[in-house]
């Protein structure tokens, strides 16, 4: 269960044919960054599939912040980068995405760097310059979630999951015959309390287990599965189907 950088890489189902790197129909489109930023930056790039796009996120914790918009299955859409925060006539910043829910509810969100916090009277954290960021907001006429690192640093060992799970997800897209696997696995799964990994390649044994693991990642990325956070991913990881999700 390791996809390690190939989750950085193109699917071979897409190569070679014309990645797009926004969606015209969305209200926002991620900011192009300079040659310079593209040169000094922290950057990842990689295909979403969520997004049906290339997105390009720069800095760790905002990695870490798309990882989790990427597998929240209700989320129908995520734009790194979307607008500007205009702090003062000279000053401004990029807000870390904008999203857009199934319900149609839309959030912009700020990631916070522990450098960029200070402790408050209640034992919490606060931006250093929250009165400027929301006035800011304000202004603008926005609504931004502002989401700090020592967050996304206790959730890291399920973020890590979701770079180990990416690939294989980016790869169920070009598996033949995909729809009938994915129902072979939802019908399975129906009938037991739980499964594991190694018991879906075994009881799916005509299948190639690689594929079983890439739909099985496919359908915990759409919510159609729910994956066990007892213990770190691996062959013996437990899988049980959502309740109330309702395809498969």
């Amino acid at each position: 269960m390791t996809a390690g950088a190939a989750a950085t890489q193109w699917p071979a189902g897409v190569a070679g044919a014309a990645l797009r790197s926004f969606d015209p129909n969305l209200p926002y489109q991620p900011r192009l960054l300079t040659p310079n930023e593209r040169s000094k930056a922290d950057l990842y790039v990689f295909y979403s599939p969520r997004n049906l796009r290339v997105a390009s996120i720069t800095d760790a914790l905002n990695f870490a912040l798309g990882l989790k918009f990427e597998f929240d299955p209700h989320i129908a859409a995520y734009i790194e980068r979307p607008c500007r925060l205009f702090l003062s006539a000279r000053r401004h910043i990029d807000l870390s995405f904008w999203t857009r829910s199934h319900s149609g509810e839309e959030c912009f969100h700020l990631a916070v760097p522990t450098s960029a916090t200070v402790g408050t009277a209640g034992n919490d954290i606060a931006a250093k310059e929250r009165d400027l960021l929301q006035q800011a907001v304000d202004r603008q006429g926005l609504k931004v979630k502002y989401v700090f690192e020592p967050e996304l640093v206790r959730e890291g060992e399920q973020i890590s999951t979701y770079f180990r799970l990416l690939a294989y997800v980016q790869s169920s897209r070009r598996i033949v015959g995909r729809e009938t696997l994915r129902n072979d696995i939802h019908s399975y799964l129906s009938t037991v309390e739980r499964a594991t990994f190694r018991q879906l390649h075994h009881i799916l044994h005509r299948h190639d287990p690689r594929h079983v693991t890439a739909i099985v990642t496919l359908m915990i990325h759409d919510g159609a599965i729910r994956l066990s956070k007892t213990s770190p991913l691996s062959p013996d990881s437990f899988l049980e189907v959502e309740i109330g999700h309702g395809n498969p």
